[in-house]
């Protein structure tokens, strides 16, 4: 048996794995197995041509329309159907984007976060079970792990909320003086650890901290020389403020206004904070990332595994619905499993949405307030042409 028959084949259990009904859980691995000699199938042109004119008509009409300002690529069976540059980089300059543009990824930057600490859990730095403090020693609150960052299971308030009530909003804000932050004014928490779900960007900040105390390398450097140079991601880059780097073929992103219709997003304070969002890459570099989560060459499948298990599956809670593993959202519909991930900040909005079961991805990047719905995007990734 070859290696892409093995990485599946650990797939398909982690996605069966979730399913409450074992018998049909246990046929549908069985199913799955029986058909990893197809996992690489050969796509047709006809298909080819088929479903990039059909990708295409959808994102002409919304260019037209002004509800879309990017830059789009779909993949199926790891082959690129369709990628293209919609409108542009920069409106004053008029300067054209491309698909090696650079996007503001917003919260699909948590998924770059989550592979470090599963890296770093691989080399036995990091145990997901273990109190936070072991790894940040003044951190104070008790019995959040590191589990419940990556689930958002933390009980953890807004550290943007903390900013907004006593930070100086002239500097920009360090994940350090985030947890000094925490550490000062000490606010009560929503709720204690690992009693529901609650999305918040404080775990995911607090997640790239521990990166930094844990290997003694600033995040970004991590990030740099253990995801994007592997996988050759030349036009990534984390940014924030507090170092202000030069951003490759950076993209600008714009807010809608009422009197002076589109203007450029404030590089503000919170652009300090990197782990939860900061990351800058094109849809070029993402679907090589997206290629390499299906391979050895950043995590075993193994760990990948419970990446996509979600969190809280133990328990009966009401809050089971959001489905989130590590960096990623979890979803199934029928037999087809996915994993995505949507963020939008100062301007810019970005789509990740991937297929596991018939490896379809699906990658959208745009610059302009204005959007339109992610419907469509299921759309496009459920169509069977």
């Amino acid at each position: 048996m070859n290696i892409n028959k093995i990485i599946y084949i650990f797939f398909s259990f982690l996605i069966i794995s979730c399913s409450s009904n074992n018998k049909k859980a246990e046929k549908y691995k069985e199913d799955l197995i029986a058909q990893t000699d197809t996992i690489f199938k050969e796509i047709s042109q006809e298909r080819i041509n088929k479903k990039s004119k059909y990708v295409d008509r959808i994102f002409s009409r919304l260019y037209k329309k002004r509800l879309f300002n990017g830059t789009v690529l779909y993949a199926e069976q790891g082959q690129i159907i369709y990628k293209k540059a919609f409108g542009y980089s920069n409106f004053r300059k008029k300067e054209k984007l491309t698909t090696a543009s650079s996007f503001q990824l917003a919260s699909v930057s948590k998924l770059f976060t989550a592979i470090s600490i599963m890296q770093l859990k691989e080399k036995g730095i990091i145990d997901y079970d273990k109190d936070i403090r072991n790894y940040i020693k003044d951190f104070p609150y008790e019995g959040i792990t590191v589990r419940l960052l990556l689930n958002h299971r933390s009980g953890l308030p807004r550290y943007m909320s903390l900013g907004d009530k006593y930070w100086n909003k002239k500097l920009p804000m360090s994940n350090q003086d985030m947890l000094d932050m925490f550490i000062k004014y000490h606010p009560k928490p929503y709720f204690k650890p690992d009693r529901m779900y609650n999305y918040i960007n404080t775990n995911y900040a607090l997640l790239a901290l521990i990166v930094e105390k844990t290997t003694k390398i600033p995040f970004d450097e991590y990030v740099k020389e253990n995801i994007f140079e592997p996988l050759h991601m030349n036009n990534s880059i984390v940014y924030s403020k507090v170092k202000d780097p030069e951003i490759p073929n950076k993209v600008t992103g714009y807010i809608a206004t009422k009197r002076r219709g589109y203007v450029i997003a404030d590089n503000d304070w919170m652009n300090g904070i990197i782990g939860d969002k900061g990351v800058y890459s094109s849809v070029e570099d993402m679907f090589k990332l997206d290629r390499a989560l299906f391979t050895d060459k950043l995590l075993k499948q193994s760990t990948l595994k419970e990446a996509i298990i979600p969190g809280g599956h133990h328990k009966k809670i009401r809050d089971n619905k959001m489905y989130y593993g590590f960096g990623m959202r979890i979803k199934s519909r029928g037999e087809n499993k996915y994993v995505y991930h949507f963020g939008w900040w100062k301007g810019f909005r970005t789509y990740y949405i991937k297929n596991i079961t018939n490896k379809r991805t699906i990658i959208v990047l745009c610059n302009r307030q204005k959007y339109f719905s992610s419907r469509i995007l299921w759309k496009i990734i459920n169509n069977k042409l």
